[in-house]
């Protein structure tokens, strides 16, 4: 109760003092079963404080103790249910350490075998509401480490399982509080697999159908610790998938509530890792929408605030690599705004702060995707950063680097949209230091490449706001370049395609200036070409 309710001192102590009195109880009675499942009990429950507070070295010496008790019970009675779903559970726990300390591999492994049981104990004794509800957990845990690893299709497939039983266990017992809690977090899970396909109506479908359940929890419930954190995540997730519509003034308003669930949850328990990181995610979404509208101010002093949580989270957890993460992505976001302000000297710094973090992080748990991803994107920028003080090799030196990670990911991971996007910027990035420095051959290369590979998104996913602006971007860059090379008919072309697609998103997203803008800008350069196409020569 002292843990549901966020009160983990309370609940530390708790824990620690049963597990003591099992301790002194074992060296009585010796290893009966019921004394080492006991004992398995107490030790999962003195991990799950641990690693709520972050202490995840004692959070993976708990949970080891506790599966070695496990494994020892199975081996002395064989697979009774509980047995089973005793052991299933503690190497849920271990991996959930493993991926919170970046050993993908190691969790992926835990999972699976966590997985495995189930599977069996299901075909052993049927579909029992608490097999099915073990199973979607396990489930979800394979999940979580095959979207770490990137793994689209797999996390897909493993949450719609997951969601199938979980709907199958609300119609068999009904919609009590933990089913409908279960459910949610199956939906949740299948909408960011949605989110990161850019399959947007089906994102936004799952989260709203997520939300809905988490509001008529609230309604049953009232404000628990659980609730409000649970609810705060819901609707910034509902605002992630609107903003990507271009829906701002719809996302802001779910960024807003999502805020002040977020402070309120810190209210309620606390500092702990959970809430920070639930109250600085928070804090970035409404921070990167006051960005994307111009507001800068605002936007760096919820920058500001992220930043000053993750390096209080330092100071208290330690150099975890969650922590160090968290803290380079709020560095990123807080150089990007500083950035936009002018402030350069200063944004440069941050993103070197920024980078210096992920190569260590780097060094430690290796080419995840994740750390992969936020490396190239400090260096990024880095470069632009060095590009606008015109020390243009140094930009070059820093987007190349950040190409060829992102070449890499490409091919561990394949076509998936954050790739392909993320490899059509840096190819831009490279072409225009080229065109700068009068490699007109090299630019268009890789300008063309940049556009191939944002006309296959445009294919895959369909005629978002993010692909037709980033469709119309890649047709400027090489309209540019192919107007210095004076073939003016080429780049007329370009910048009448790109113009048309700048018409459209104009029309359909008015509050976005930055459409109409562009349109101008591009009604300006077809003007120059036709003109200059004219004169005699």
């Amino acid at each position: 109760m002292a843990l549901a309710q966020g009160r983990l001192k309370e609940a530390e102590a708790a824990y620690q003092e049963s597990l003591e009195l099992r301790q002194n109880q074992r060296e009585r009675t010796g290893d009966t079963p019921e004394m080492v499942r006991d004992l398995s009990v107490s030790l999962n429950n003195v991990g799950q404080v641990a690693l709520t507070q972050g202490r995840l070295k004692d959070a993976e010496v708990a949970y080891q103790e506790s599966l070695k008790l496990r494994r020892g019970l199975r081996e002395q009675t064989g697979d009774a249910q509980d047995v089973v779903e005793g052991m299933s559970a503690s190497l849920n726990n271990l991996g959930r350490v493993a991926l919170a300390q970046g050993r993908l591999v190691d969790a992926e492994a835990l999972f699976r075998e966590s997985l495995e049981l189930m599977r069996s104990l299901r075909r052993k004794v049927g579909d029992t509401p608490e097999v099915l509800r073990a199973l979607s957990v396990s489930l979800d845990d394979v999940g979580r480490v095959e979207l770490a690893q990137g793994q689209l299709e797999e996390a897909e497939g493993v949450y719609r399982e997951s969601l199938e039983l979980m709907r199958t266990l609300r119609e068999r017992v009904g919609n009590t509080p933990d089913v409908v809690r279960d459910v949610s977090v199956s939906l949740d899970n299948v909408g960011r697999v949605a989110l990161a396909k850019r399959r947007l109506e089906e994102a936004e479908a799952a989260f709203r159908e997520c939300l809905s359940l988490r509001r008529g929890l609230q309604m049953q419930l009232g404000d628990t610790p659980e609730v409000v954190r649970d609810l705060s995540v819901s609707l910034d997730n509902v605002g992630r998938v609107v903003e990507a519509q271009g829906r701002l003034d719809e996302a802001e308003v779910a960024y807003q509530e999502s805020l002040e669930l977020s402070r309120r949850y810190r209210v309620q328990v606390g500092d702990t890792p959970e809430v920070v990181g639930s109250l600085s995610a928070s804090l970035d979404s409404m921070g990167l929408l006051a960005l994307a509208r111009g507001r800068l101010n605002e936007a760096e002093a919820a920058y500001r605030e992220t930043l000053e949580l993750m390096r209080g989270q330092f100071e208290r957890v330690g150099d975890t690599p969650e922590v160090l993460r968290a803290l380079s992505v709020s560095l990123e976001h807080l150089a990007e705004v500083t950035e936009a302000q002018g402030r350069l000297d200063e944004a440069e710094a941050t993103y070197r702060e920024s980078l210096d973090i992920m190569r260590g992080l780097r060094g430690r748990v290796g080419d995840t995707p994740a750390v992969v991803r936020d490396l190239s994107v400090s260096l990024e920028g880095v470069g632009r950063l060095s590009e606008a003080q015109g020390r243009l090799e140094d930009a070059e030196t820093a987007y190349r680097e950040s190409l060829e990670l992102r070449q890499g990911q490409r091919g561990r991971l394949g076509d998936t949209p954050e790739v392909v996007r993320d490899l059509s910027v840096s190819l831009e990035n490279v072409g225009r230091m080229a065109l700068a420095q009068g490699r007109l051959e090299d630019a268009e290369t890789a300008y063309r490449e940049s556009l191939e590979l944002v006309r296959g998104q445009r294919e895959q996913v369909g005629n978002t706001p993010e692909v037709v602006r980033d469709l119309s971007v890649s047709l400027k860059w090489l309209g540019d370049v192919l107007s210095a090379q004076g073939k003016l008919g080429e780049a007329l072309d370009c910048y009448d395609e790109a113009r048309r697609l700048r018409q459209r998103l104009a029309l359909a997203l008015p509050h976005i200036l930055e459409h109409q803008r562009a349109v101008e800008e591009l009604e300006r350069l077809m003007e120059f070409l036709r003109s200059s196409n004219s004169r005699p020569s």
